[in-house]
């Protein structure tokens, strides 16, 4: 979660006790501003995914140089300052995978153990950010460190598909189901 998602979430929470209005007769009702007119930063929003392809070092195990995990560690704390980071992380390597193939005529799926070919386009970490363009991405793309010395490095940045059915954040959606059970609850005492 970004830091800005994070403190639109403490504001929503902090505000909450404030929408609960008590009336003279004792009936408890919410204010009707509720959490549908906090201010969100979907509309403007799209959500990249910055794939790092895996390399015979990645698929090895081989670390790389103090450098560039300070020069990872500090591309991630920009990216978190900026508010763009959503998540970032590495995999192992396909040793410790299995894949599942199902086959194109139905019938029971195949399950095969690694490691894979790294031909076979193998990822080894991805970052997921949270931009106001596909520029913005790309830039963010441009700034990410790769090892020196260590052969080819490739990322792939690509769009997430966002569902107009699922844009409004799960967390605010359970607060506010939270929020009108405790009114029906505070409702039911009275």
């Amino acid at each position: 979660m970004s830091l800005k998602h994070r403190n639109n979430l403490q504001a929503a929470l902090s505000i909450t006790w404030f929408l609960v209005r008590r009336h003279s007769k004792g009936r408890v009702t919410a204010a009707s501003c509720c959490f549908n007119d906090l201010p969100t930063r979907r509309e403007t929003i799209v959500r990249f995914i910055l794939i790092v392809k895996a390399t015979g070092y990645s698929e090895t195990g081989v670390e790389f140089s103090r450098e560039h995990n300070d020069a990872m560690v500090a591309y991630k704390k920009s990216l978190a300052r900026s508010g763009a980071l959503l998540a970032a992380e590495e995999l192992q390597p396909s040793s410790s995978g299995i894949r599942i193939l199902y086959p194109l005529h139905g019938g029971e799926p195949e399950v095969k153990a690694g490691p894979f070919p790294v031909d076979q386009e193998l990822i080894a970490s991805y970052t997921l950010i949270d931009v106001n363009s596909e520029d913005e991405a790309a830039d963010w793309a441009l700034k990410m460190p790769f090892p020196r010395g260590c052969g080819a490095f490739e990322i792939e940045m690509r769009e997430l598909k966002e569902h107009t059915d699922s844009m409004r954040d799960p967390r605010i959606l359970a607060l506010e189901a939270d929020l009108e059970d405790q009114i029906n609850m505070l409702n039911k005492i009275e």
